[in-house]
């Protein structure tokens, strides 16, 4: 294969590959800008924040924040694959459960780093698995114990001591699991978000907590089981020292007792902290979910005033594209009184004032119903056309005529005073000419 041939073959594979990637880079888009070009989906005072990818079925959404100043005041989901709002309330209402789940968790967890990092213990995991070899060493302590005090009272509660730590070891392996899986889960769920995930977040984590709270139970249960050993070595037949030793190594290991009983104290604060997180979720979701049904109405009736309107356009003409601006030319000084239709000018008028004034009281529904009311009254107008065209190109401003020849008729009379002024004073200041005064003599 000469150098040409393999030249072809490397561009043909560009092509190819820029063919396969074409998809991706067609319907990525920046939703933020796309957001701008509709701006009446916010209210006074709002304005875009950031946004995340959210993952729901096989689909996936940019999730935006609507701030009004520092405080959510909303969300808009919109599909990455292309410029289109989500507005299923389904959809709409798992994504934002999601979206704020996050927000409040990151802060939850922002906070809990600030007063007490040591609480969140999901990522020791290893220590927990550490705890049940420390237990396993137990046994052996449990079995010099037996042997050295020789007693068959003491080898019945070693064998039961025995039984119980058999238990513990195996819930303290069972926390380390649900710790270790809570924690991936976590990082899993944070880094790829999906909708609905946050519910089995939870769910690990409350594996986590019902695993501590159950092994601080059974540790309890085995110290209290552990003191009528302790009272059989107090009255063994042997010497202090054995006797104090022999105490000691009964006792569970003090890194156990300690990182248990602290993970323990803090679980009734983390379960209450985790249930506002979700409270706050899903309320404000519900709240979120309704704001956006809301904001679109808004936008329509917007739209219904100010934006333009192809049928609109196409009944009455270029000069009316918009409710709008046909007010504006139907309702102007120079026109309003020309149309032959008054009666609709007039219903046109109290159509408009009632769209701008529901619109401005949050009555969106209303406003785009006189809106609606006001584009009927529009065609019907311009079709009927002025009083003496059909065609309001050609229609004559008879304002304008009469005017007109007011000023002309004013300055006519101002030109004949001035030339005939002389006459004038003389027949003002009376001298004795009764002769009749011709103001039209040259």
């Amino acid at each position: 294969m000469n150098y040409n041939s393999i030249l072809l073959h490397r561009k043909l594979l560009a092509v190819l590959l820029c063919f396969l990637f074409l998809p991706f880079s067609v319907a990525a888009y920046e939703p933020l800008l796309y957001l701008q070009s509709r701006p009446s989906l916010v209210n006074s005072g709002e304005q875009f924040g950031q946004y995340a990818v959210i993952a729901l079925s096989a689909s996936s959404y940019y999730v935006v924040q609507v701030h009004s100043g520092l405080t959510l005041s909303g969300l808009i989901a919109l599909k990455t694959n292309k410029e289109e709002l989500e507005q299923g309330e389904v959809s709409l209402r798992k994504l934002f459960r999601t979206s704020v789940f996050i927000l409040e968790y990151s802060s939850f967890k922002e906070k809990l780093k600030t007063s007490n990092p040591q609480a969140w213990f999901m990522s020791e995991f290893r220590i927990a698995g550490n705890l049940a070899d420390f237990l396993e060493n137990e046994k052996t302590e449990l079995n010099i114990i037996s042997s050295t005090l020789n007693s068959n009272q003491v080898s019945v509660i070693v064998a039961g001591l025995k039984l119980q730590l058999d238990q513990l070891i195996s819930e303290t392996q069972s926390l380390s699991s649900f710790m270790q899986t809570a924690n991936q889960n976590e990082a899993e769920f944070l880094q790829n978000l999906e909708a609905e995930k946050e519910s089995m977040l939870l769910s690990d984590l409350d594996s986590v907590f019902e695993a501590v709270l159950q092994l601080d139970d059974s540790a309890r249960e085995y110290s209290s089981q552990l003191s009528q050993l302790k009272a059989l070595i107090a009255t063994a037949d042997t010497d202090v020292d054995t006797k104090r030793s022999l105490s000691g190594a009964a006792d569970l290991p003090r890194d156990f007792t300690q990182n248990i009983g602290a993970w323990a104290s803090v679980v009734p604060s983390l379960q209450s902290s985790l249930d506002q997180v979700q409270s706050k979720a899903n309320t404000q979701a519900d709240v979120f979910v309704q704001g956006m049904a809301v904001r679109l109405k808004r936008e329509k009736a917007f739209n219904d005033q100010f934006a333009e309107d192809m049928q609109l356009k196409n009944k009455a003409g270029e000069n009316f594209a918009s409710l709008k601006q046909a007010v504006d030319v139907i309702l102007s000084s120079s026109n309003r009184s020309l149309w032959k239709e008054q009666v609709r000018v007039n219903q046109l008028a109290d159509n408009w004032a009632k769209a701008q004034s529901f619109f401005s009281t949050a009555d969106y529904l209303k406003a785009s119903e006189y809106a609606v009311k006001g584009k009927q009254d529009v065609v019907f107008i311009v079709q009927s056309g002025f009083m003496d065209s059909a065609n309001s190109k050609d229609a004559i401003n008879y304002g304008l005529l009469i005017s007109g020849a007011v000023v002309i008729l004013v300055m006519l009379i101002l030109v004949i005073f001035f030339r005939n002024r002389k006459k004038l004073s003389g027949l003002i200041q009376g001298n004795g000419n009764e002769s009749e005064l011709n103001i039209y003599d040259r």
